[in-house]
């Protein structure tokens, strides 16, 4: 048929829905809001209504009941979202079921939030709170009170990536060992941040979380009151797994080994994290370390560990392995009851290297102990007040030796756990022969306390103006030549610039500027710093002020 011999009306047509066509195309369909009970009388069945990018809405109250439990995503990225948040929005499984399975290869975008789940119960299954086998967002999320044969709370594994921000999982019980709260195993690399790990209960290793050939991140994540029938009561992780914690309390955890940390994995790393009051049966209050591959903890503490040995750490069955380090890392008032190793015990071929710490008032054995080929080897590190003494076992008193004191630390407040550093203390940079901070805290009261340590052949002088911005004049006298290096440090005992550094000088007066910048050449904020003028026969440091 000829197009002048269409019939009247169809041309028309034709070119109507050829506009439309274009228009819906130019202007994709909006996501959809799905509200239950209102739209839909089931959270399952507002799931299933849902398209990708679509939310489904939960009114405020308690779900029970078929359709509201055992959940399913269905591989869609959609927005499941309590409208009241965790503490009005609760998914009660009612001790049969979990809340939810995402398995299906929802992405980042599939979010859940707001929202409690408790009272699941798998006994012969995986993960009572939530199994994810995906990479989803979990925000807000109160996962409690669950069970399962094989992990009580989340069951992260077969490569889930899923991301938990501000989340809670409490009062979980696994019965086999396999992560009373967590366990994330399997190349499943989840990430954790500002998420609480309390109170759950593991019969066998990971009370509070259970690692396995995975490499997660956690960042300030909490560990609070976990238990582990025998190994980690916060954490276990196991043979190639790579683990990275920032910013994480362990606090009041327990169990038979590592009432903190449990590893037998390969290299963890560990920085400004905090080890408080956990207690191990036998070994390691705080850590327990065995076949490792070289953990490194930096800028940590480790403070009223309780163990059988190493009532903070225990090493052993380390072998050929790398040491474990220890940087920066405070030791205080940890307890052996087996009178080997307060702080940390090392047998059976165990390695570890203390590098710039600090050891004070742990008892019940010496602060350091080796047996059986075990080796501790320490450097720049403060070991003083420990009542049966700082070296034991195997290992040779280490005082005196590449930079190791026994000195008191003076700090500004022990008996209110202030254990940040008076200005004189020996373990500021400025104090000692290393120039390094020893232990976790810097300066924190009484700069004006710096001591002159070098004799009169080398005096330095008040900066001028004093505060100034942005520069100021360093004096400094030498009565022979000499080579000198002059240094500015913030109060947290970071160098910050070198003004000079083995600089010879004959014998007068002189003078060098600090120009207010650091070492990259970026200004320095208002504030405290130090400068500190090193020799050969000693060191000396002035506070001065910086103002803007």
């Amino acid at each position: 048929m000829r197009r002048a011999d269409w019939p009247t009306g169809i041309k028309p047509l034709a070119g109507c829905l050829l506009g439309c066509l274009l228009l819906a195309a130019a202007f994709p369909a909006r996501a959809a809001t799905i509200h239950v009970p209102l739209t839909v009388s089931t959270i399952q069945a507002g799931i299933n209504l849902a398209q990708p990018g679509d939310t489904v809405l939960l009114a405020p109250g308690t779900y029970t009941g078929v359709g509201n439990k055992d959940l399913d995503f269905f591989g869609k990225d959609i927005a499941l979202i309590g409208v009241g948040g965790s503490a009005n929005t609760i998914i009660d499984c009612q001790g049969a079921g979990r809340g939810m399975h995402l398995t299906s290869g929802e992405t980042r975008a599939a979010l859940v939030q707001g929202i409690t789940i408790r009272n699941g119960n798998l006994p012969s299954g995986h993960g009572g709170g939530i199994q994810c086998y995906s990479a989803p967002t979990f925000r807000d999320l109160v996962v409690q009170q669950c069970y399962a044969k094989y992990t009580g709370g989340i069951d992260i594994n077969t490569g889930g990536t899923p991301l938990l921000e501000n989340c809670v999982i409490e009062n979980n019980v696994d019965d086999t060992g396999a992560g009373g709260g967590l366990s994330i195993c399997n190349v499943s690399d989840a990430v954790l941040v500002n998420v609480i790990v309390r109170n759950n209960y593991g019969d066998g290793r990971g009370g509070g979380v259970s690692i396995c050939w995975s490499a997660p991140q956690f960042f300030n994540v909490t560990f609070e009151g976990n238990e582990a029938a025998a190994n980690g009561g916060g954490v276990w992780y196991s043979a190639a797994s790579d683990v990275y914690f920032k910013d994480c309390v362990f606090i009041r955890n327990r169990a038979r080994d590592g009432g903190g940390v449990d590893t037998g994995g390969r290299p963890g790393l560990f920085e400004n994290c905090s080890f408080i009051e956990n207690t191990a049966l036998e070994l390691g209050g705080a850590i327990c370390i065995e076949s490792d591959q070289g953990a490194v903890f930096r800028d940590c503490l480790i403070l009223r560990n309780t163990a059988g040995a190493g009532g903070g750490v225990y090493v052993g069955e380390y072998m050929a392995y790398p040491p474990v380090q220890f940087i920066n890392t405070s030791f205080i008032d940890n307890e052996c009851l087996w009178t080997a190793g307060s702080a940390i015990t090392a047998n059976w071929q165990g390695k570890a290297d203390l590098i710039n710490c600090l050891l004070v008032g742990n008892s019940g054995g010496p602060a350091l102990w080796t047996d059986f080929g075990a080796s501790l080897d320490a450097s720049c590190s403060d070991l003083w007040g420990n009542p049966a003494g700082n070296y034991g076992g195997d290992l040779l008193d280490q005082t005196g030796v590449n930079g190791n004191v026994s000195l008191d630390p003076l700090f500004c407040d022990a008996a209110a756990d202030d254990f940040t550093l008076v200005g004189s203390s020996p373990c500021l940079p400025w104090n000692n022969g290393c120039g390094v901070q020893m232990g976790v805290y810097g300066a924190g009261c009484d700069l004006t306390a710096v001591e002159q340590v070098v004799p009169q052949q080398a005096v330095l002088g008040a900066n001028y103006p004093n505060p100034f911005n942005p520069s100021t004049t360093i004096p400094f006298a030498l009565n022979e030549p000499m080579a000198i290096a002059l240094s500015v440090f913030d109060v947290s005992g970071h160098r910050i610039r070198v003004l000079a550094e083995e600089r010879h000088f004959p014998v007068g007066q002189f003078e060098l500027a600090w120009d207010g910048r650091d070492a990259a050449g970026q200004p320095a904020p208002s504030g405290v710093y130090l400068y500190r003028l090193e020799t050969a026969v000693g060191a000396t440091a002035r506070p001065m002020l910086l103002v803007k």
